[in-house]
């Protein structure tokens, strides 16, 4: 890494799971990282023998596993709107999942199916209510 302008306090770097390199440094969080379903067999699966939980911005259907990586999917159906709405409900779900990944414990599949009332709901009550369909799954470890 020469030549670059890393910061001092630069550990070291690690592989994760996907195989990018992520770099860690002294003093800074680290938020964990979580794979993504993609195979249509793995989500049909889930969603079938899955323990399912709800409010009125999305479903959550979660199961264990074996190994000891979380892995998710998020579904936004035709119901939801066209692409941009689809698409808006989904990166709105992601960033839930990666600002509470550091409390999930591990070891879980979970599918994330969004509703419509999510595109209008302010982003404070999303996250209370997000946070709440992961307690009541019995996925959060930690009560930040």
């Amino acid at each position: 890494m020469a030549g670059t302008n890393w910061p001092k306090k630069l550990i070291t770097t690690l592989n994760t799971f996907a195989g990018k390199r992520e770099v860690i440094t002294a003093g800074m969080p680290v938020e964990r990282k979580m794979a993504v379903l993609r195979s249509s067999k793995e989500i049909l699966s889930l969603r079938k023998e899955g323990k399912s939980v709800s409010n009125q911005y999305a479903v959550l259907v979660t199961r264990p596993k074996a190994l000891s990586l979380s892995r998710y999917a998020i579904i936004a159906s035709k119901a939801v709107g066209g692409a941009v709405e689809r698409n808006r409900c989904k990166r709105r779900m992601r960033s839930r999942v990666a600002k509470f990944s550091s409390r999930f414990a591990n070891r879980y599949d979970f599918v994330l199916i969004c509703r419509k009332t999510l595109l209008d709901v302010e982003s404070a009550v999303l996250d209370e209510s997000i946070l709440d369909l992961f307690k009541r799954a019995g996925i959060v470890l930690t009560d930040e």
